[in-house]
């Protein structure tokens, strides 16, 4: 009685699933990409600044906006562009803290919107649906395997410096696109000025992008037989971007911070180590996502993907090895500590399109040449599709979102947080000390970026000078921070 039961119960699911599967066709991942993405969505409205937030706003104040940029070149960072972001989009330097919170709404409005484009751009000949359906399976998977949302959607610092650059870059490539199919000098100036863009906001993505070009340029001319020009001209401008960015005298003055760092043998070993971890870790869901789409990624390629541009799986495989390689290297040489979550953020988003690329060659040279007749059965692609269900419902940032939501702890942490901005500027105090944070969710929140119970840390002193105050700290939890 108990074994039909089971199997009864078993048959229900697969059931289930195989009709989402077989009658959403399309509209599988679109449907999963808006369960995932939704309470990213809600929980902007309960986000609030912190740390950098306010630092950033008390120099924009104090100082004019070129001497500021000056400031920031010479006496902290070559990130140009993500510096100018920073001097005057901070919402709160124009005391608007409800505008901190849509910005995080906009940027994923537009982190959406890119993605669309670029396989517009492709010239890929799918239909809308099509293309939402893979938007779905993209941001499904990015949101997934984020290792710090809210260092990635809400901290604003790490918005504009790391998350909008993997904007930028799509946008750089958009544009790239449209000009080598025809021509137009615009399309050329478009993608120069997101490429200085992107390349001007952090470093990481300097170093993916000059390894991608690279790698272009390259198979261009040894495999093709041909020297592109466009990119070799757009391969130039990188680098001349790059030389700005990373001979910046800031990073100088700022790396002298750092007193052990530059341990070639440690840097080697560690980022091999945790190249390898982070590869574990992200490729079976992505695997598997890519190998849900086989029949469709095989059409495409097929009928409407041009095969000249598609390289040897071993040699796909290798840059994307060496791409989070050399990411993580250079976090290790140049800090000789673990790269900070954001930093994990870009490399993760690199990481997924060029893994799509190892999928699309592995495809393409096992599958489409040998013109095998490969086909899933009705059961295997229905266990992939509860797979893939099971992994959205598991412990992960979708889960970790909507209960936050749902407990409240999102909307008991604004509250608490606008009674501490109402407190400290209706007080008459010049030396105020706030209670604890009582919740703490981690999608919008996180310690690091907290003041403490030390009035002379510099998050204190940072929004101890914004409310033009004496000292601000938390009343005593711990040693260093609430």
């Amino acid at each position: 009685m108990l074994e039909k039961s089971i199997l009864k119960f078993e048959k229900n699911i697969f059931d289930l699933v195989d009709k989402l599967v077989k009658i959403n066709k399309h509209y599988f991942f679109i449907t999963i990409a808006l369960i995932a993405i939704l309470p990213f969505f809600l929980l902007s409205l309960f986000n609030n600044p912190a740390s950098d937030d306010f630092a950033y706003c008390n120099d924009s104040q104090v100082r004019s906006f070129f001497d500021f940029q000056k400031y920031l070149y010479f006496e902290w960072s070559g990130r140009y562009f993500s510096n100018i972001l920073l001097s005057f989009i901070e919402p709160i330097i124009y005391k608007q803290f409800y505008w901190y919170k849509l910005i995080p709404v906009v940027l994923i409005i537009v982190f959406i919107f890119s993605i669309f484009s670029i396989l517009t751009s492709l010239k890929l000949k799918i239909s809308r649906l099509e293309k939402f359906s893979l938007v779905g399976f993209f941001l499904f998977l990015y949101i997934y395997q984020m290792p710090d949302v809210y260092q990635g959607f809400y901290w604003i610092p790490g918005l504009l410096t790391y998350q909008l650059s993997q904007v930028l870059v799509l946008f750089f490539f958009i544009f790239l696109f449209k000009y080598s199919q025809n021509k137009k000098s615009n399309y050329f100036l478009i993608s120069s000025f997101f490429l200085f863009a992107a390349i001007g906001s952090n470093e990481i993505t300097d170093v993916s992008l000059l390894l991608i070009l690279s790698f272009m340029f390259l198979y261009n001319y040894f495999e093709l037989g041909k020297f592109n020009k466009t990119l070799f001209y757009i391969l130039i401008l990188a680098i001349c971007f790059i030389s700005i960015a990373v001979l910046a005298p800031g990073n100088a003055v700022r790396g002298e911070q750092i007193k052990v760092k530059h341990q070639l043998f440690y840097s080697l070993f560690r980022s091999l180590q945790l190249s390898i971890s982070l590869l574990f870790k992200w490729m079976p869901i992505i695997t598997i996502c890519c190998l849900f789409f086989l029949k469709k990624i095989m059409q495409i390629i097929e009928e409407r993907m041009s095969v000249q541009y598609i390289m040897h799986p071993f040699f796909s495989f290798f840059i994307l090895f060496l791409l989070v390689y050399i990411s993580v290297f250079a976090c290790f040489w140049s800090t000789n500590v673990l790269p900070p979550n954001r930093t994990l953020n870009t490399i993760y988003f690199f990481f997924i399109i060029t893994f799509i690329y190892f999928m699309i060659s592995v495809i393409y040279h096992y599958l489409v040449l040998k013109k095998l007749d490969f086909r899933y059965s009705k059961s295997v692609k229905t266990c992939m599709g509860i797979i893939i269900v099971l992994c959205l419902f598991s412990a992960n940032n979708i889960t970790l979102a909507y209960y936050e939501l749902v407990s409240g702890k999102a909307y008991k942490y604004n509250k608490e947080m606008t009674v501490r901005f109402e407190l400290i500027e209706n007080s008459k105090e010049v030396e105020i000390v706030l209670p604890t944070l009582i919740n703490k969710p981690q999608t919008i929140y996180s310690s690091e970026m907290g003041i403490t119970n030390d009035k002379n840390n510099w998050k204190n002193i940072a929004i101890s000078r914004y409310f033009r105050k004496k000292s601000i700290l938390v009343e005593p939890i711990d040693l260093y921070t609430e």
